[in-house]
């Protein structure tokens, strides 16, 4: 929860999950549930409370309150409910793993509908509801967010074929059960036979870009790989744009905390931030003087509104053109990026968006 505010359904899952099994084992809301429940809030206090006193003691309480509240509260209201997209990303998620998809919605209406144990009815259901509900604050739905649903569907593929007892073979039930188990293993087998490249010759080029589309990750990789030899241990690296990770594959330091963009383009009528912390970026990059500087120019890296704040674009070009050579260029296409180096960076980019610059200091 304290990584990703969604995962809060799952601590409330935990919470009514204890009051589920002491109410159906006991037939009543006895003492020792309120004890079960009481020790499980204080636990997750516990770990809320230490991690924001680290923040207090660091004197980041504001920060801390702004991104947690303020911050996601602007997240989720954002973008509205869209159900051609829903459907969409629904859709490219489901083609390549329909098998485990159907057979965990199989297992939920069965598990809804079967004479079965009460417990582990209410149990299975409540944590496939609220994993799913985990999926839609924000209605932006990227494809990894439907990881969050994973232990939900584990444990229904694992109601709807597990349960195998292989001592006995006499009766139907034990033979409806391994027949379930032949069937998954079938599903399995399948599933392996029409993703072979996938699993055991994976290309991962063109995995990145299937799943995450011009999103710069490959690039930000190769870029890094380019530049290190001439980086320092002291450097610092400017970046423009929201791609964090280049900072570890450089070892370097950002020349500006603000190193998510798209932070610092968030609607202006919502929230003044974004002027100031833009001023701070401006500030913290020409203090600390970063040998290079990338310039993502990417639309999901900055996710800009008509109400955004351009001081930073207005701010870049002179700074860059004063202070900076040019180094290099990447051209991002659906399939494989070109890279161009030197000279040929100038004579070689013919657009502007979904492009990547790259500066060296003079």
């Amino acid at each position: 929860m304290m990584i990703k505010h969604n995962a809060v359904f799952l601590v409330i899952y935990g919470g009514f999950s204890l009051i589920i099994n002491e109410y159906f084992e006991n037939k009543s809301l006895k003492k020792s549930m309120f004890k079960s429940v009481g020790s499980y809030a204080i636990g997750c206090a516990v770990v809320v409370i230490f991690l924001f006193g680290i923040i207090v003691i660091q004197r980041g309480t504001d920060d801390m309150l702004y991104w947690a509240f303020t911050h996601s509260k602007i997240y989720i209201s954002r973008v509205s409910f869209d159900m051609n997209y829903f459907q969409t990303v629904v859709n490219n998620i489901l083609s390549n793993y329909k098998f485990f998809f159907y057979s965990a919605f199989v297992s939920f209406i069965l598990i809804l509908i079967i004479p079965i144990n009460i417990k582990t009815k209410t149990n299975i259901a409540l944590l496939t509801i609220l994993s799913v509900i985990m999926v839609f604050p924000g209605n932006q739905f990227y494809g990894h967010y439907f990881i969050m649903i994973m232990p939900a569907m584990a444990l229904l593929i694992g109601f709807l074929f597990g349960g195998i007892s292989l001592d006995k073979f006499k009766n139907a039930e034990n033979f409806i059960k391994i027949a379930g188990i032949i069937f998954f293993l079938f599903g399995v087998f399948i599933h392996l036979k029409d993703r072979k490249e996938l699993y055991f010759s994976p290309d991962y080029t063109t995995i990145i870009k299937k799943t995450y589309g011009n999103n710069p990750f490959l690039e930000s990789a190769e870029i890094a790989e380019k530049i290190n030899p001439e980086l320092k241990p002291d450097d610092y690296l400017g970046v423009l744009g929201s791609e964090q990770e280049i900072f570890l594959y450089t070892n370097t330091k950002p020349a500006s905390k603000h190193t998510i963009a798209y932070h610092l383009m968030v609607d202006t009528t919502i929230s003044a931030n974004p002027i100031k912390w833009q001023k701070e970026y401006i500030s913290e990059v020409e203090k600390n003087k970063p040998a290079f500087f990338v310039f993502y120019r990417v639309g999901m890296s900055f996710l800009r509104t008509p109400n955004s704040c351009s001081r930073i674009f207005n701010w870049v070009g002179n700074y860059l053109n004063v202070n900076y050579d040019f180094y290099g260029a990447v051209d991002i296409t659906p399939n494989e990026s070109k890279y161009f180096w030197g000279n040929d960076a100038i004579k070689n980019l013919s657009k502007e968006e979904d492009t990547i610059l790259i500066f060296k200091r003079k």
